[in-house]
C-alpha cells in the first residue's frame, strides 16, 4: 500500500510505507474513511498540515480517494508514528451546506451541477427527473440535497467509486463472486425486526396514502408510521427501503482485501446457518498491520 496527500496547490507528496492502515468504502449510507499510520519524518509536517486530499494505491491500482481531516504524531518506544484520518469525497457534501431553493420539474443534471460541481466532485450518474417542485432547506448539506433528490427519483442512495467520483445508479448489479463458507474466517448473522416499517402513510395536500411493506407485513411485522410529505422529504417507497437495510445483515472477514465492490450483489452459501441467498454489500472495510490484512464485508438482503 503506497499513500500519497496533495495540498491545496495540488503539490503532491507520497508517504512512508504504512506500518497499519483501515479503508472503509460503502454503499452510501454512511461516509467511507480511511486511517493510515505511518513512521513520521519530521520534514513531512508542513506537507500533512496543508494536504486536503489522499489516495491510497495498492499494486498501482487506485484503492481510495477521499479528503484528509486529521492527522496526529505521538513518541513512543517505536519511533515517532503518524496517524492521518479522514473521510471519502462524500464527506466534502457534508460539510458543505447550501441556501434553501425549489426546483420546478429538476433533473439530475441540474441538481449535481448545484450540489456537486461546485465542490469538485466528479461523478457518473444516469438522467434522472422529478415531476413537480423539489425544495431544498435552508442549511441542508449538498449530500443531502444531493441523496434525497437521488432517492425521490427512484434511484439507489448516492455513493463514491475508489477514484472518488460520484455514482448514482438505479439498480444493483452482480459482482460475480460467491462466498461460501470454506473460505471465510467468521460469519455473523443478524436478524433485526426494529426499525422495519411495515405501514407508511403519506398526508399531502390533506390527503393520506398507505404503501405497504408486502414482505415485512407478511412476517407478521407491525411498525406503521405517519409522515406529512412535502417538497423536501423522502417519499414513501425510499422511506421503506431503507429501514429495510437491517432486516436481514451478514458480517463475513476474510484473509485479503478490497473483495468486493460496494452496493454490488454477491451469493453467500452457508450450510451452518442454513443459508444460500442473495445479499448487497453495504461496507467493505480491509485492514492492515502487524498481524496480517484482513477484508470484513458488511452485507444487507433487503
Amino acid at each position: 500500500m503506497t499513500g500519497y496527500v496533495t495540498n491545496f496547490q495540488q503539490v503532491t507528496t507520497q508517504l512512508p510505507t504504512p506500518i497499519a492502515w483501515e479503508i472503509t468504502r460503502t454503499d452510501g449510507e454512511v461516509c467511507d474513511s480511511f486511517r493510515f499510520d505511518f513512521p513520521f519524518e519530521a520534514s513531512l509536517r508542513a506537507a500533512l498540515s496543508a494536504a486536503t486530499r489522499f489516495q491510497a494505491k495498492q499494486a498501482g491500482q487506485v484503492v481510495f480517494f477521499g479528503i484528509v481531516d486529521d492527522y496526529s504524531v505521538s513518541i513512543t518506544p517505536r519511533g515517532c508514528i503518524c496517524t492521518l484520518r479522514g473521510r471519502g469525497m462524500g464527506g466534502i457534501l457534508l460539510d458543505n451546506e447550501v441556501p434553501a431553493r425549489t426546483w420546478t420539474n429538476a433533473t439530475m443534471d441540474s441538481i449535481l451541477n448545484a450540489y456537486a460541481a461546485p465542490f469538485g466532485v466528479t461523478h457518473n450518474t444516469p438522467a434522472l427527473s422529478l415531476s413537480g417542485n423539489y425544495a431544498v432547506a435552508l442549511g441542508s448539506s449538498a449530500m443531502q440535497a444531493l441523496r434525497v433528490f437521488a432517492l425521490n427519483a427512484g434511484a439507489l442512495p448516492p455513493r463514491f467509486l475508489n477514484n472518488g467520483a460520484l455514482s448514482i445508479a438505479l439498480t444493483r448489479t452482480n459482482s460475480g463472486f460467491q462466498f461460501h463458507e470454506g473460505e471465510l474466517l467468521s460469519a455473523r448473522l443478524h436478524d433485526c425486526r426494529k426499525g422495519v416499517i411495515s405501514k407508511q402513510y403519506s398526508r399531502k395536500s390533506g390527503n393520506i396514502t398507505l404503501l405497504g411493506n408486502a414482505t415485512f407485513l407478511a412476517e407478521g411485522g407491525a411498525a406503521q408510521k405517519y409522515s406529512a410529505i412535502t417538497n423536501q422529504s423522502l417519499l414513501a417507497a425510499p422511506r421503506i427501503a431503507l429501514s429495510k437495510r437491517e432486516r436481514r445483515t451478514l458480517q463475513l472477514l476474510f484473509t485479503g482485501s478490497f473483495l468486493a465492490e460496494p452496493s454490488k450483489r454477491v451469493q453467500v452459501t452457508l450450510p451452518s446457518l442454513n443459508l444460500s441467498d442473495w445479499f448487497y454489500v453495504t461496507q467493505c472495510k480491509s485492514t492492515s498491520d502487524a498481524d496480517g490484512t484482513l477484508c470484513e464485508l458488511t452485507l444487507s438482503q433487503y
